[in-house]
């Protein structure tokens, strides 16, 4: 497996600026930050590496053959040790796994997990899995999800809350520089629409996925979240209206959080389980 480590100082501006980005007024100073918070610094390139005609990193994951030049994020399990504030210092460590190779409706699918550990002076903070797809061919935004949640029906709960977003075009570019992307599909019409063949520019699934926590807040502390666990099902596109909506499952102790686009499908899950009291 390649591995890599850095050490950081979670930097309040940076937080700041994400906040902005997601519409929110509520910047914690002092308290625990809410989940996802470390994406900040782990979706950035390497600064001097060499870029595919995509934007990404030249060379490709061990197990990807170079004819899977396109890539999307499909999703996440995050489990949460113990929370931090802005201004710790943390390190980070990025080890890539093995490749699994899979036929889906789209063509020939590579999956490559990445293992994010992020630690401080006293341990272990949290740790990720984080797993993106390499397709050999054009993406096809009609294709069905083929993750566990493909049945998952949002009608089976009543959203507790609610509201629609539409990201912009300054708002995708803005999230990529922040998060240091340099994926074409996020700020590139020409290149998303005529080489990637996408109807517009697709919006991040980190952002999306980021919109939802900041979403579900509304129903639990942050400080509550022990692990988080995101399925993208398919990509949504700068300009299209997005519902976002979560509910509160006592029993299960969690909050479940979604995205549906304008022909009410599910575009993305988000499981966000508290810590037993």
């Amino acid at each position: 497996m390649n591995a890599c480590e850095w050490g950081r100082v979670i930097d309040h501006d940076r937080y700041a600026r994400l906040v902005a980005i997601l519409r929110s007024n509520n910047v914690p100073e002092t308290g625990p930050l809410p989940p996802t918070w470390h994406w900040l610094y782990t979706h950035e390139s390497p600064i001097d590496a060499p870029l595919r005609r995509d934007g990404h990193v030249a060379v490709l994951p061990p197990g990807v053959p170079e004819t899977h030049s396109r890539r999307l994020w499909t999703g996440t399990e995050i489990q949460i040790h113990r929370h931090t504030c802005v201004g710790t210092h943390v390190t980070f460590r990025i080890r890539v796994g093995e490749a699994i190779s899979k036929t889906g409706r789209s063509g020939s699918l590579v999956f490559v997990p990445l293992e994010v550990t992020v630690f401080d002076d006293l341990g272990c903070l949290l740790t990720e899995t984080r797993t993106g797809v390499y397709k050999d061919s054009p993406a096809d935004i009609t294709a069905e999800g083929t993750s566990a949640y493909e049945m998952w029906q949002p009608g089976r709960y009543h959203s507790t809350v609610s509201a629609v977003v539409q990201f912009d075009e300054v708002t995708l570019f803005r999230y990529s520089a922040l998060l240091g992307v340099c994926h074409r599909i996020h700020y590139d019409h020409p290149y998303a629409t005529s080489v990637e063949r996408y109807p517009g520019l697709v919006v991040h699934g980190p952002l999306v996925a980021q919109m939802l926590v900041f979403h579900a807040r509304t129903l639990a502390a942050c400080d509550d979240v022990r692990a988080v666990r995101v399925v993208s099902h398919r990509p949504s596109f700068a300009g299209e209206p997005l519902r976002l909506c979560a509910a509160r499952c006592e029993q299960r102790q969690q909050v479940v959080a979604w995205a549906e686009g304008p022909d009410g499908c599910e575009r993305m899950h988000m499981e966000l389980t508290m810590c037993n009291q």
